[in-house]
């Protein structure tokens, strides 16, 4: 009976006088293997608590056809970041390609369930060693294909705030070549990093591999933003539902976060106070003035002329906004601080928030609550897409964000309402401080009610007006 010993050049080398696997009398008998780089023949340094968040890069294909053939569809590419994402609720998970879809947000709840799949992924049978182009026709290794980094020399950093920071200095990339789910329910699985085609008798821990963009790894939320990340917010309305919604708003806000909040009590017939820290929103308003077709982002940015400045500084230069008893002023009259439009102002020594802040608060939990509905290539063909966009009527609504992360870096955001009958185009670009465009995306369209609904909150909040979340 003729052994066989086999070993592999894409695992560690063996540290003694053993092969990596020897097959015998049609049983594969395999040595341990330690978990250091193969290239380096070290072991990575950090005690990882959650290892799945060490993943750098995770990338999903598609097969071609149903033939083998060496070329794959990408489905997405995705990574774990220290730095959030402030416009899609601070996630830590980010898309990274293709380019047209960089500015959703990942499905963090999607992305996480997958890795940690890979933490304890073991198959069931040993079916080849050695993945040629042979096994991989042989067991049908064609249809996805897994593309993933580990990090090796990991270290963490901490900050002031005692934030942990994860960093690596370098990754080794490894691949899946997954076949189509089997009658069975069982799939082969070819690996690089081990050389060998593996049969896992639940091949339903790979149906992931299935999942469209669309229908699973997108965020279906339109947004996630912050009131706390949010330094600015420029809508520009030409939506007509029997009022005037023509017309250009400008909304600054600053976040005190060390906002001391006063509460009196009786106890025993005897007054007290007690405090509670937290963040407070203050925001003003500037009237743009009448909607006018064809603005670009940075000129709807610019109408802002006035900044507020640090977040938490008192201002008197004038053209500013300046905090007088945890109120903002407007200087000039430009700004209208949305409390006073409101007529909330209150007395510093109350706990009482503002109405003001409050529904400015209401406004942004419409648009984090607003999800998508389809996608619009299933209704629109990509010539009737590109007339809709051209066309100025079209464009009812825009929303120009200006956010800044955990790091002070300003990011920016765009989001263009198309509407066509029921349904509304969503266009979604994210830009640079000059107003060019980075990335764009317009797979998707929500219901048009949605749009009036955010279009009656915008006027609502303009007016004074308590905004009602049912009215459409």
């Amino acid at each position: 009976m003729e052994k066989v010993c086999f070993k592999t050049k894409k695992g560690p080398a063996a540290l003694g006088p053993y092969s990596t696997a020897t097959i015998y009398g049609g049983v594969i008998y395999l040595s341990g293997m330690i978990g250091v780089n193969p290239q380096t023949g070290k072991a990575p340094e950090a005690d990882m608590t959650y290892p799945v968040e060490y993943l750098a890069d995770f990338t999903l294909y598609l097969g071609a056809n149903a033939h083998y053939v060496n070329r794959y569809e990408e489905v997405v590419t995705f990574g774990h970041t220290n730095r959030a994402n402030v416009f899609f609720g601070s996630t830590r998970y980010t898309i990274k390609s293709p380019v047209n879809r960089t500015p959703y947000g990942l499905d963090a709840d999607m992305a996480l369930a997958v890795l940690r799949e890979f933490e304890d992924m073991t198959g069931d049978e040993t079916v080849a060693l050695g993945l040629d182009d042979a096994a991989i026709e042989k067991w049908g290794l064609y249809a996805y294909r897994v593309y993933y980094e580990m990090p090796f020399d990991c270290y963490t950093t901490t900050r002031a705030d005692e934030t942990v920071d994860y960093h690596y200095k370098r990754t080794v990339g490894y691949e899946l070549l997954i076949s189509e789910k089997q009658a069975d329910g069982s799939r082969y699985v070819g690996s690089t990093q081990f050389d060998t085609v593996i049969k896992f008798k639940d091949g339903g821990i790979f149906d992931f591999a299935e999942w469209t963009f669309e229908e699973r790894w997108a965020q279906s939320n339109l947004l996630l933003v912050s009131y706390e990340d949010l330094r600015s917010l420029v809508i520009d309305l030409n939506f007509s539902d029997g009022g005037d919604y023509s017309h250009v708003w400008a909304f600054d806000t600053a976040v005190d976060r060390a906002y001391r909040y006063e509460t009196r009590y009786i106890e025993n017939g005897v007054e007290k106070v007690s405090y509670t820290t937290g963040s407070r929103l203050f925001a003003a308003l500037v009237d743009g003035g009448a909607h006018s077709d064809g603005l670009t982002s940075r000129e709807l940015r610019n109408i802002l002329r006035y900044r507020t400045g640090a977040d938490t500084a008192s201002h008197t230069e004038a053209g500013k906004l300046v905090l007088t008893n945890g109120y903002y002023e407007a200087l000039t009259n430009e700004f209208r601080a949305l409390d006073a439009i409101y007529g909330g102002r209150t007395d510093e020594k109350t706990s009482q928030y503002y109405d003001g802040a409050t529904n400015f608060q209401t406004l942004l939990q419409i648009m984090n609550t607003t999800y998508y509905f389809g996608n619009v290539g299933d209704e629109l063909t990509e010539g009737e897409i590109a007339d809709l966009m051209a066309d100025p009527k079209a464009n009812v609504m825009t929303f120009a964000f200006t956010m800044r992360d955990a790091d002070n870096k300003k990011t920016y955001y765009t989001i263009r309402f198309y509407t066509y009958s029921q349904h509304t185009l969503v266009r979604l670009t994210t830009e640079n401080e000059q107003g060019d465009t980075l990335a764009e995306a317009r797979d998707f369209y929500i219901q048009t009610r949605e749009v009036r609904k955010i279009a009656n909150a915008v006027v609502a909040l303009t007016r004074g007006e308590t905004i009602d979340n049912n009215r459409y």
